[in-house]
């Protein structure tokens, strides 16, 4: 079935273990729920850590419309923050906290054998 512009595709069964992570939809069965945070920081500018305490493994399916960043032009539809409280239960709340980063100072290419 074609999906109008801008518009929420309909989900299709996923069979278990599979995942679909691209922009406006993040689809898995059967998966931790380390999976789903890893992939929203994929689509935010701020790291996601899982404080949720669950443990297990779950099926979600969430559609949002992506905003046009590159043109400033806001969506007319969920947002990813709104798909995860309307869609799943989750809120994303915004804290202060040290991050692990990796710096690299130089690369250099490895010697001919």
């Amino acid at each position: 079935m074609p999906v109008a512009p801008g518009s929420i595709e309909p989900a299709a069964p996923l069979p278990c273990g599979a995942e679909i992570y691209r922009p406006g939809h993040l689809a898995a069965r059967d998966m931790a729920l380390s999976n789903l945070v890893l992939n929203v920081s994929r689509w935010t500018d701020r790291v996601v850590v899982d404080q949720t305490g669950l443990q297990g493994k779950f099926d979600w399916d969430l559609q949002w419309i992506p905003e046009d960043v590159a043109s400033g032009n806001a969506s007319h539809g969920p947002s990813l923050v709104g798909s995860l409280r309307d869609q799943a239960g989750l809120a994303l709340a915004s804290r202060r906290r040290p991050v692990d980063v990796l710096v690299v100072e130089r690369v250099e290419r490895p010697d001919p054998d």
